[in-house]
């Protein structure tokens, strides 16, 4: 089996690492960080998500840990 490389997504915004590994057609999975302090109050948008964190499993699958800039709502 021929390795393929998997790009650096790392510090990417969520939209755009995904378009990068569905361009080559690699399996991903999106694990979700969330703050200690205040959870309830933490509101999730995808727009502003981006990946902390980036593994390749054994089976060639990468696990992208992705955080959410928090902001403040007045």
């Amino acid at each position: 089996m021929v390795r393929q490389e998997v790009p650096n997504v790392l510090a990417f915004p969520l939209g755009i690492a995904i378009e990068r590994l569905c361009a080559l057609n690699i399996p991903y999975e999106v694990i979700r960080t969330f703050p200690q302090k205040r959870h309830d109050e933490f509101m999730w948008r995808d727009e502003d998500a981006y990946v902390v964190k980036q593994v390749v499993t054994l089976d060639h699958k990468v696990v992208l840990t992705v955080g959410c800039k928090c902001r403040k709502e007045v």
